[in-house]
C-alpha cells in the first residue's frame, strides 16, 4: 500500500541536498542589491577589497567559504525530498512499484532570502543548472521485492 512503500523510501537515502553557491566578490552594479540584503540580514559581511566588496560568511548565517578556482560562498539550500506516493502496482506476488512525486523542500535561510540566493547564484554559475530546475517537483518509480520478511525497497528506475 501507499503507506508502506513511502515507509520503506524515507528509510533510504532518497532524499537530495541543494547546495548553492555564488562569487564572494560584489563587484556592484546588478547585484549590488541582493549582496546588500543579505549583508543587511546579517548573513553575510563585506569589506572594501580594491574595486571589489569581499563578503565573508557571518558568525550567525549558515553559510561556508569554499573555493573553485575564485573564492565563493557555499548554502545549502534544501533537499528534494519524497513528498507521496500517487500509486501503487504489483508486478507479480513478490514485485511492486511506486509512483512518487518527489518536491524541494527549502531550509528556513534559504527561503527568507530566496530571491536574493537565487540572483546570485544564477548570475555566477558556470556549468551548474539553474536554480529552478533543481527545485522542479518530479516523480520517479520506485521498486519493491518481497523476501520472507516482508517487502523492501530495491532503488529508482
Amino acid at each position: 500500500d501507499r503507506r508502506t512503500a513511502m515507509r520503506l523510501i524515507q528509510g533510504t537515502q532518497a532524499a537530495t541536498p541543494v547546495v548553492i553557491n555564488f562569487i564572494a566578490a560584489d563587484g556592484g552594479g546588478e547585484l549590488r542589491p541582493a549582496y546588500q540584503e543579505l549583508e543587511n540580514a546579517g548573513i553575510i559581511k563585506c569589506h572594501p577589497e580594491g574595486p571589489f566588496r569581499m563578503c565573508v560568511s557571518s558568525n550567525a548565517s549558515l553559510i561556508r567559504v569554499v573555493t573553485f578556482g575564485e573564492i565563493r560562498l557555499q548554502l545549502s539550500a534544501g533537499t528534494v525530498a519524497p513528498a507521496a506516493v500517487t500509486g501503487v502496482a504489483q508486478m507479480g506476488p513478490d514485485s511492486a512499484t511506486a509512483d512518487v512525486q518527489f518536491s524541494f523542500q527549502a531550509a528556513p535561510l534559504y527561503a527568507q532570502h530566496q530571491a536574493a540566493f537565487n540572483r546570485l547564484y544564477d548570475a555566477s554559475r558556470s556549468s551548474y543548472l539553474p536554480i529552478s530546475e533543481r527545485t522542479q517537483p518530479e516523480a520517479r518509480r520506485a521498486v519493491f521485492q518481497r523476501y520472507d520478511d516482508g517487502w523492501r525497497f530495491q532503488g529508482f528506475q
